[in-house]
């Protein structure tokens, strides 16, 4: 087992004191912190931090559940077959924008268009329902349960920290999401949001450069050199 000293890493994203991950608070600008209570930085406004496991905050995953079920509820009105075929299209239409455009402007949505597919695979639909104009409605309620679900794993594994204080609760960021955040808008996931201004956020993207071939669809045969170029890009889609 190696052993690990913090003194020997130089590094913007572990606490100088501790070693461990520093996260950002929500002043402006934002201060450097640290989770670890018996550290310099941790923030001297916290009582502790909330435990997000289902035993601390049993309300938080039955609200998620009982989204769950409402969605598969209406999957089972929908007309066999639909609720495929549009997400299949809305997929395409983002994948075409991607590809032509170099961005992807709804994220959110693609994330949701999978979401939906795989729970069309799980859940059968057995109504008659074929509007489009409730699949987008369908569509926003699996985007928004999604994003609730994501949002718990965020707190489950402590890339967004809750505090409490006197005043109430106060999130804690961790700093490292600023350049993944920044990796994210340079292969074009994200392109509506604004980041933080900050230089070398990603101080490794010429090694992702160098290992990333560039595209030439005129002589593509096959998806093999899609999928060097795009693999990483379904690993963070999740």
């Amino acid at each position: 087992m190696i052993d690990y000293d913090y003194n020997n890493f130089d590094s913007d994203y572990l606490c100088p004191y501790c070693g461990g991950l520093l996260y950002l608070d929500t002043a402006t600008p934002p201060n450097d912190v640290c989770i670890n209570k018996n550290c310099q930085l941790w923030p001297r406004d916290f009582n502790s931090l909330i435990d997000a496991t289902e035993t601390e905050e049993p309300r938080i995953y039955k609200e998620i559940q009982d989204e769950e079920k409402l969605l598969i509820d209406e999957i089972h009105r929908w007309k066999p077959g639909r609720l495929a075929r549009y997400a299949y299209k809305g997929r395409r239409e983002l994948i075409t924008l991607l590809f032509t455009k170099g961005i992807m402007p709804l994220i959110d949505h693609f994330i949701a268009l999978g979401e939906l597919l795989l729970m069309t695979n799980k859940y059968s639909s057995e109504g008659t329902i074929d509007d489009m104009g409730k699949f987008r409605l369908l569509l926003e309620d699996v985007r928004r349960w999604n994003r609730a679900q994501r949002n718990l794993e965020d707190v489950q594994n402590k890339r967004i920290v809750f505090g409490r204080t006197e005043s109430g609760l106060k999130p804690l960021l961790i700093k490292y999401s600023k350049a993944f955040a920044k990796f994210q808008k340079e292969i074009g996931l994200v392109s509506n949001k604004e980041l933080l201004p900050n230089e070398s956020l990603f101080p490794y993207r010429d090694l992702e450069a160098a290992v990333t071939p560039e595209l030439d669809f005129a002589r593509m045969t096959d998806g093999k050199e899609m999928l060097d170029r795009f693999w990483i890009l379904s690993l963070q889609s999740r």
